[in-house]
């Protein structure tokens, strides 16, 4: 009986052993070299279709029923033209939410909209490189 005891600790101390040692080694072993390419790197993909992005509104020209943004590349005006089928929201949080995180859209004018506004733009085409946005789906002005 003695003897499958001493069987059993020695069992289980070389279970132990290799354990730690296990343990020892991928603590101890060197990382992986890992290089990331540079920022500033041509092999940087570029992005080929967004439809839609979120901006400030720099200017508001009623005339034209248009949003002036900055580009977030070049900085250079956009100019958002809104049409009769652009849908445009304001993002409100009601007060009676109860803890639960619900919004609502409530219709707004572009009269409503001033410099400074954050919104968000849906676009049925492509605005990648583009300097006027004329298929405006809709745009959400945040609180």
């Amino acid at each position: 009986m003695a003897l499958t005891q001493n069987k059993n600790i020695i069992i289980l101390a070389a279970l132990l052993l290799i354990a730690m040692v296990v343990v020892l080694w991928s603590i101890t072993r060197a990382p992986a070299d890992i290089t990331f390419p540079e920022e500033d790197s041509e092999d940087t993909p570029a992005l080929e279709e967004v439809y839609s992005t979120t901006n400030v509104v720099s200017e508001v020209d009623l005339a034209h029923r248009l949003i002036i943004m900055p580009s977030m590349e070049t900085g250079e005006e956009i100019k958002v033209y809104l049409d009769e089928t652009t849908e445009i929201f304001r993002i409100v949080f009601p007060e009676e939410a109860d803890g639960v995180f619900k919004t609502e859209k409530i219709p707004i004018t572009l009269e409503e909209v001033k410099a400074g506004d954050l919104f968000f733009i849906k676009s049925h085409d492509n605005i990648v490189g583009q300097t006027e946005l004329r298929s405006v789906d809709y745009i959400e002005f945040m609180p």
